[in-house]
Order: structure tokens, then sequence, then C-alpha cells
């Protein structure tokens, strides 16, 4: 089974926040750092199986919107 990246547009509305509190989120520890690198050198996604592994549920979310075609992922590297 792959593990899609997912970005922070989707993590955000997954979460119902705005991206800058995901990335203030990330920057206090709540959130777990991005773990993969798309166009950059640094990360600024992360594995599905990452957001599975901190909160179960929104994964969950995440995985129906990417099966509705509603979000949008990549394939991670």
């Amino acid at each position: 089974m792959p593990d899609p990246a997912v970005k922070i547009e989707a993590l955000a509305a997954a979460l119902g926040v705005s991206t800058n509190l995901i990335s203030r989120r990330v920057k206090s520890g709540t959130v777990p750092p991005p773990d993969v690198a798309l166009w950059l050198k640094r990360p600024t996604a992360w594995r599905l199986s990452t957001i599975r592994l901190w909160c179960p549920d929104v994964a969950a979310k995440i995985q129906r919107g990417i099966d509705a075609e509603i979000f949008p992922y990549l394939a991670a590297a």
C-alpha cells in the first residue's frame, strides 16, 4: 500500500484550522514535523503513516479525502 505525502493544506483542512496554525503547532511540538521533501530540500509534507501514528482519527479523515479525490496528494518517495 502506498504511503502518500500529505501537504499542509490537506492537514489543515482535515483539522479545520489554518496552515499558519499548523506551522505554529509544529514549532511548539504538538504536531509532528514534516518528514517528506517534495520540491525543496527541507521536508514540507508528512507521510500519511506519520500522521496515523500521531493521530489516527485525522489520518482516517485524510485517507477518506484522498479516496474521494477531495485532497490532492503525491506519492511519497
